[in-house]
């Protein structure tokens, strides 16, 4: 396993990922496209994959136009 930046040729791929997921499911696949994955990918955050055999088998995206808090008790 390799844990690398994402490029937007890995978007096929994080989007075959994203949507094969068990947990977290969109309830609205269509509402997630791959030009928002280039947005998030190039002027609202960075990503990382993690690559298997040259398969994406897991990745991360920061979006760093929205600050984030976390939850205290």
């Amino acid at each position: 396993m390799i844990y690398r930046e994402a490029i937007l040729s890995d978007i096929p791929q994080i989007m075959k990922v994203r949507l094969a997921v068990k947990e977290n499911v969109l309830s609205n696949p269509a509402l997630v496209t791959d030009e928002d994955c280039e947005n998030y990918l190039t002027i609202r955050g960075k990503g990382w994959v993690c690559e298997t055999e040259g398969q994406i088998v897991g990745f991360a995206i920061a979006d760093l136009a929205v600050i984030m808090y976390g939850h205290y008790l």
